[in-house]
């Protein structure tokens, strides 16, 4: 599944949505499961620093990480008080394979922007790869804590539930939450509820 790029404004900054399909371990329907992506921009202080962040999110959303990660870090040695470059190195170390360094850049953005809901689900998203589900399961719920109507936690949590947890309930009910969230009823998570019900 793939979710079609986005941007939107908001108060604390811009935010560029990239939704990408991913896989995972459990059989049937995983090759399905979408995997979401969203590299975040904070409110940046400058023509120059805006043009350097957008060209580091750009390399990202093409996949040249090494070109991202050396802009990225660039960023943060110029601007270490900004979360942005910190969130999106840490999605950059993830899709590198390197959980530490990514574990490591998430966390410093989440303490400089503690509100920051899109860094605690790629928190979830980093640690439900490396296997570490309890962990993703604390990040998921963080988010919400935040910002109950956070789709994209939602469903990711949800996916938690179903396929890595095994807790069928649970995972309906945050499914069911993400489709009343999103603006069109997602067809497929549907289908995933209707089994859920069955399975139940």
């Amino acid at each position: 599944m793939k979710r079609s790029t986005n941007y939107c404004i908001a108060a604390i900054g811009v935010v560029l949505s990239l939704s990408l399909g991913g896989c995972g371990s459990a059989p049937s329907r995983q090759a399905a499961v979408p995997v979401p992506v969203e590299p975040v921009a904070p409110v940046l202080l400058d023509e120059q620093t805006r043009s350097d962040f957008s060209l580091a999110t750009s390399a990202l959303a093409a996949g040249r990480l090494e070109e991202a990660e050396r802009m990225l870090v660039a960023l943060t040695v110029a601007h270490p008080d900004l979360y942005g470059p910190y969130a999106n190195l840490g999605i950059v170390y993830a899709r590198e394979g390197n959980v530490e360094s990514a574990e490591k850049a998430l966390q410093k953005a989440i303490t400089l922007k503690p509100g920051a809901v899109e860094t605690y689900n790629q928190l979830g998203i980093l640690y439900r790869n490396a296997g570490r589900f309890e962990d993703a399961r604390k990040a998921y719920e963080r988010a919400l804590e935040i910002d109950p109507k956070y789709a994209n936690a939602q469903l990711n949590i949800g996916i938690l539930y179903d396929l890595y947890l095994l807790d069928y309930k649970n995972a309906a009910k945050h499914y069911k939450r993400y489709q009343r969230l999103v603006p069109e009823k997602d067809e497929e998570v549907s289908m995933w509820i209707a089994d859920l019900k069955r399975r139940q």
